[in-house]
């Protein structure tokens, strides 16, 4: 019964009202159909009776003395009762002597159809076809001694009439009960629930909190109880409404004043980070001048030509090593504070992957070469094309090998693969045989000045690989690593074959 519930309570009690009515009505008037046909049939069934009786009464005479003339006559005077349809009489041999049928025209005619009929009964029988013709068949007695048998059969277009006549009248009848108990139902409940209506529409302004109030007259009790515990809910609605109002008012202020001071903070810690990344970059220019002296002077020191001793030679390699790591320092915390000023610069065009990765590796194959770490590139002989920058690029790869080397095993080995992914990327990965990470090293691997094994005494300054990531994402890429203590660790960066800015 749920689709009910788009109409209203009115149409809902109007509908279930006129259909329990319906189903009382067409029940009665099923019954009185079935009551009255049964009569009808019942009386028909006698009439057809008493004139097989009657007619047997009169032809007992023309049977016994085989006077068929007169018994034809006789039958045929049946032609004025229009129920009768056909008239046989057999004697008991089931020979039949006689036998009338009502043709075309509705006039009894004699069919001359006489000699052993096999299909008929020596037997009384009274009542209906399947097809609803009534059939009678009974003796013709004379001194207590069957002579012959009658059987008369009774047309059903009467019958069909009849039928048709009672149910146009109680089509008619229940017709008419319908239609006034319909309007009557209408009009009473539309009286009785405009009350209802009045109540829905008021219910439908409450969340709005206006403070109204709904009156009702010559309303049910129910209805007028419903009524005024809703005008008590609009006055609380009302009520609540203004404090709520009141409170939002007060909160609208706290928030533009807290926005105020979130802005100035915002301000002062953006102007601070300014600050610091200029700091950063003015001091990475300035300390490049005297580290390019020191380092100059340091190469030349360590020149085999040099008029040092071996114990001078040493202190001035160390000096000359000392003076590399702290370049590489100063290089680092420039491309950091140029990526966080906003300031990276990206240059896009064609790149021939084979020619960067040869470069990088030619910049840490001595390095690899000194702790026997062999280099597997499996990438030269594809000669793959990209369209991305390529010194940042370039960048991304000689940091990711020199990790590779650093962190690595003597006598390791560094691959290095390549995957076209769906025709769109490239998956460029670095894989070592090295020290490996653990589930706590890696969530802090991509952290500024987050040196990992640094109780190995390995160099680095801790912000390589957030380098390399903020350029990967520049290039419209991203970096992925995994890693297992002492199983080495693989890192990949997939970067798009046609990068547009």
């Amino acid at each position: 019964m749920s689709f009910l519930n788009k109409y209203s309570l009115g149409t809902q009690l109007t509908l279930i009202f006129w259909l329990v009515i319906s189903v009382i009505i067409l029940t009665i008037a099923s019954y009185d159909y079935n009551r009255r046909v049964n009569e009808i049939k019942q009386a028909k069934l006698d009439n057809i009776q008493a004139i097989s009786k009657g007619v047997s009464t009169a032809i007992v005479k023309d049977v016994y003395t085989n006077n068929f003339v007169s018994l034809e006559q006789k039958l045929l005077g049946l032609n004025e009762i229009p129920e009768i349809d056909k008239i046989k009489v057999y004697d008991q041999s089931k020979t039949v002597i006689a036998e009338i049928i009502r043709d075309n025209k509705g006039v009894l005619t004699p069919t001359y159809q006489y000699g052993i009929d096999k299909n008929v009964v020596n037997k009384e029988l009274a009542g209906y076809t399947p097809d609803e013709c009534i059939i009678v068949r009974n003796p013709i007695a004379f001194s207590d001694k069957n002579l012959a048998w009658i059987q008369i059969v009774s047309n059903k277009v009467l019958m069909e009439n009849i039928k048709k006549g009672i149910i146009v009248e109680l089509a008619y009848l229940c017709g008419s009960i319908l239609i006034i108990t319909f309007f009557i139902t209408f009009v009473f409940l539309r009286t009785r629930l405009h009350s209802l209506k009045n109540l829905t529409e008021f219910s439908k302004k409450l969340p709005h909190g206006h403070g109204e109030s709904v009156y009702l007259n010559n309303a049910p009790a129910e209805f007028q109880s419903l009524s005024q515990s809703l005008n008590w809910a609009s006055k609380e609605i009302e009520t609540q409404k203004n404090i709520i109002l009141q409170e939002n008012k007060k909160l609208d202020e706290k928030v533009k004043k807290r926005t105020r001071e979130l802005e100035s903070a915002k301000k002062i810690a953006e102007n601070a980070s300014m600050a610091k990344t200029d700091f950063l970059s003015r001091m990475s220019h300035e300390l490049r001048t005297p580290m390019n002296a020191i380092l100059g002077f340091s190469q030349i020191l360590t020149l085999k030509s040099s008029s040092l001793n071996k114990e001078q030679h040493m202190h001035a390699t160390e000096i000359l090593n000392a003076g590399n790591h702290l370049l590489t320092l100063i290089n680092d915390i420039l491309d950091l504070a140029t990526i966080e000023s906003g300031k990276l610069t990206v240059s896009i065009e064609d790149v021939q992957l084979n020619d960067v990765l040869n470069q990088c590796i030619n910049l840490i194959k001595y390095q690899a070469h000194t702790r026997d770490i062999e280099i597997v590139d499996n990438i030269s002989h594809q000669n793959h094309r990209l369209h991305t920058d390529p010194q940042l690029l370039k960048q991304c790869l000689l940091n990711l090998l020199s990790n590779a080397v650093k962190y690595n095993n003597e006598h390791g080995s560094i691959r290095i693969d390549s995957k076209i992914i769906n025709g769109q990327n490239i998956r460029i990965s670095v894989s070592d045989t090295g020290l490996g990470l653990s589930k706590d090293d890696l969530k802090k691997l991509f952290s500024s000045f987050e040196r990992l094994h640094a109780n190995y005494k390995i160099e680095g300054t801790g912000i390589g690989l957030v380098i390399t990531k903020h350029f990967i994402e520049a290039l419209g890429g991203t970096i992925k690593v995994e890693s297992h203590p002492g199983e080495g660790s693989t890192f990949s960066i997939e970067l798009p074959l046609n990068y547009t800015l």
